[in-house]
């Protein structure tokens, strides 16, 4: 510490003391350039060699894997590159390049075959953006919905009656079905569940399946609003999900007793008034939206849609009775 000079004021300095250990050490190291040579070059020999100078401090188990956010970086062939390590093809084309270090690329061809190449990046927040899907890639994803859908709506029931309806443990199906599809991207997939979602609403909805307390408690199937959502519904993928768990839950609440500022007109606003006096609190609608927010959760967690569809299962399908409501 040191003062100026005929100033009382005191200036107050912070002096290193002299590395005298350090230059000793480096002094010691250096004293006899061949020994130090010798030394970085079987140091550096121990990043190819079985008998390396670090496998005493790697162990049986061989150097560390970095991880970071989940991808792992092998560089198997240790030539610097992230090298393809295998590759998916559907109906005879390229689409999945699964890479050494994460995230995948997904391959898709546009209308003049020209191939396109997406990095398939887990989904990290809500709501889900899907304004990096090009136009004539939305296009492909929204165009395999009613694929999805027939394949689970048509047919017949056991009974041999024309099914024509779509039950809570057929979403979970298309759910599972999406999830698994490796042509398309994390993203993708949340599209192409929210185009779906859009899509059911003209069709009839069976839930025998469901979950007794997520039904809605003033519809019934006739309103499965919160049980079925787009991805960026602007309600529960948007506004709750940003939300603590504490905070969602008073939300809701506020939302389902109608002390929140919700906007329904006159005439929406008496019914409503009116359904809350004759039959409660809509608490199917309060379980649902919970129920909602955990699958949410899992796919904000987990980065995939896959992870959003087994929570959403375990929240709203009933595991004692089939498609068709009939006992297991």
């Amino acid at each position: 510490m040191s003062t100026k000079p005929g100033n009382d004021a005191t200036d107050t300095r912070i002096v290193n003391p002299a590395p005298v250990a350090d230059l000793e050490l480096g002094s010691a190291l250096r004293s006899n350039p061949q020994d130090f040579g010798a030394t970085q070059k079987l140091a550096q020999s121990g990043l190819n060699r079985s008998d390396a100078t670090t496998q005493q401090f790697d162990g049986q188990h061989g150097a560390p894997v970095i991880v970071d956010g989940g991808a792992v970086c092998l560089d198997a062939n240790k030539n610097g590159k992230n090298d393809v390590v295998s590759t998916v093809i559907k109906d005879g084309k390229l689409v999945r390049e699964k890479m050494e270090c994460k995230p995948d690329m997904v391959v898709a061809y546009d209308d003049k075959g020209q191939a396109h190449r997406f990095p398939d990046n887990p989904i990290t927040k809500l709501p889900v953006d899907f304004s990096s899907i090009p136009d004539w890639r939305l296009k492909q994803v929204n165009g395999q919905a009613d694929g999805l859908i027939s394949k689970y709506k048509d047919g017949v029931t056991p009974d041999g009656k024309k099914d024509g309806k779509i039950s809570f443990n057929d979403i979970s199906n298309i759910m599972k079905d999406i999830g698994k599809m490796e042509h398309l991207t994390e993203t993708e997939k949340c599209r192409l569940w929210s185009q779906v979602r859009n899509k059911l609403g003209g069709v009839s909805i069976l839930d025998k399946d469901e979950k007794e307390e997520m039904i809605d408690s003033w519809h019934g199937v006739g309103d499965v609003g919160h049980a079925l959502i787009t991805m960026d519904d602007g309600y529960h993928g948007n506004f709750l999900i940003n939300k603590t768990p504490a905070e969602a839950t008073k939300a809701i609440q506020a939302h389902e007793d109608g002390t929140d500022d919700t906007k329904r007109g006159l005439i929406g606003e008496a019914k409503f008034q009116g359904a809350l006096l004759l039959l409660g609190i809509n608490k199917g609608d309060i379980y649902a939206s919970e129920g909602q927010l955990r699958a949410l959760r899992e796919l904000r967690s987990k980065g995939t849609f896959s992870a959003y569809a087994e929570e959403w299962t375990r929240q709203f399908v009933r595991t004692d009775r089939d498609q068709y409501g009939n006992p297991r």
